[in-house]
């Protein structure tokens, strides 16, 4: 059997998944498959405690990296939108099962923005498509940045979660996660705030993202440059005040397996196990060790940034070329060439330059109705890791002037 390869020599795809991947991830991955031999937390011998001192310091690293004093709040899942998934429908699940008796059929009320992922969106609409949630949506202007009065305006009593992403992949816009906070928390109903922090991990710092997040959920994919397949949910104290017993929570399980321990019908009362069934994915999480070793957030904003920079003045000086995404967006541009389809641009960067990109709506098609783009099928999106260069963003621009100026002759 043939060994996959990526055949581009140019790979501009990082808010979809980095690539390569951080040094050391393949390795610790197939070490642990080789190796250990036994699951973490499911037994008493060798293999198992080397699994658990693994997923251990791992946990802590993330908590470090969120700076959370108790690594317990940590959990780990499947990924970024199972981490996104198991906030939403638990905050919601938990909030019918408290308002059950003394105020029956009360509708908990979720606010999102009009800039969220799918992975949000869908589950949301789900919910509210079988009357479980009151949802409502706050726009966007063109401009792809959230206003905190908005979010603020539609706080009700009964409004259980806020839904904000941290940065959009869309845009490359960083959001006032600090006054959206403040407005959630001054108004009565005591709203929580999950904060999609997908493209900001391992782009820019968290610290102060998750100071102010209830729910904060990340992956290992992207800015990380871990294995796709795992994730975490870093769970504040408002959510669940008490780490030894979480069952009468703001947040209930949605997942229900095996755990090592605990007995009868029920999960562990306490974190991290209540939200951790089944058997752990101990590779996935031996390769996100391996790239939270390189985990460097300061450095990647900065040379994101620079990059993205380069890159807008370059496009921007194209005939027929518009610009998304704003100079000082993270890490991407987004675009669109008149008389051009987003998609057929992709593709010929794909074959005719060896440029892997992302033409469409980037799985956020609110957002593409907040830049006007949704009718067009999206627009193009090239995305930088930390081994883009500045000749990598002159070869794009050099590619997309000659697909533009084919456009206009």
């Amino acid at each position: 059997m043939s060994k996959p390869t990526n055949n581009n020599a140019l790979y501009l795809d990082h808010a979809a998944t980095s690539w390569p991947k951080a040094p050391g991830v393949p390795e610790a991955m197939a070490d642990a498959m080789r190796d250990i031999a036994g699951s973490p937390s499911r037994g008493q011998h060798s293999g198992s405690r080397t699994g658990q001192d693994i997923t251990a310091q791992t946990r802590q690293r993330l908590a470090d990296l969120t700076g959370e004093p108790d690594a317990s709040r940590v959990i780990f899942t499947p990924g970024c939108t199972d981490a996104l998934q198991l906030a939403v429908i638990g905050t919601v699940d938990a909030y019918h099962r408290d308002h059950h008796r003394d105020h029956p059929g009360t509708t908990p009320r979720v606010i999102m923005t009009q800039l969220e992922h799918n992975a949000i969106r869908r589950a949301l609409r789900h919910l509210a498509a079988l009357g479980r949630v009151e949802l409502v949506e706050v726009a966007v202007a063109s401009h792809g940045i959230v206003d905190p009065a908005d979010i603020a305006a539609e706080l009700t009593p009964n409004t259980a979660l806020v839904c904000v992403l941290a940065v959009s992949n869309v845009f490359g816009t960083a959001q006032p996660i600090a006054a959206i906070a403040e407005a959630v928390r001054a108004h009565p109903s005591d709203a929580l705030l999950l904060v999609d922090a997908a493209q900001a991990a391992g782009a820019m710092p968290l610290h102060d993202i998750a100071a102010h997040a209830d729910y904060l959920a990340i992956g290992a994919h992207k800015s990380f440059r871990g294995p796709a397949g795992i994730g975490a949910l870093r769970i504040g104290p408002r959510a669940i005040p008490d780490i030894a017993d979480a069952r009468s929570s703001r947040l209930a399980p949605i997942r229900f397996g095996g755990t090592g321990d605990g007995l009868g019908d029920d999960l562990p009362k306490a974190l991290p196990r209540r939200f951790e069934p089944g058997t752990p994915n101990l590779p996935a999480i031996a390769g996100f060790a391996a790239a939270l070793e390189h985990a460097a957030p300061e450095a990647v904003h900065e040379h994101k940034q620079q990059l993205t920079q380069r890159a807008h003045e370059a496009l921007t000086s194209i005939a027929g070329l518009h610009a998304i995404s704003p100079p000082d967006a993270l890490g991407l541009v987004t675009f669109n060439i008149d008389g051009s389809d987003p998609n057929d641009i992709a593709g010929i960067l794909d074959v005719s330059f060896g440029m892997s990109v992302r033409g469409g709506l980037q799985c956020s098609p609110g957002a593409h109705a907040a830049a006007g783009t949704l009718d067009c099928n999206g627009a193009v999106r090239a995305s930088f890791g930390v081994d883009t260069t500045e000749a990598d963003i002159d070869g794009l621009a050099d590619a997309i002037d000659q697909i533009a100026g084919s456009v206009r002759t």
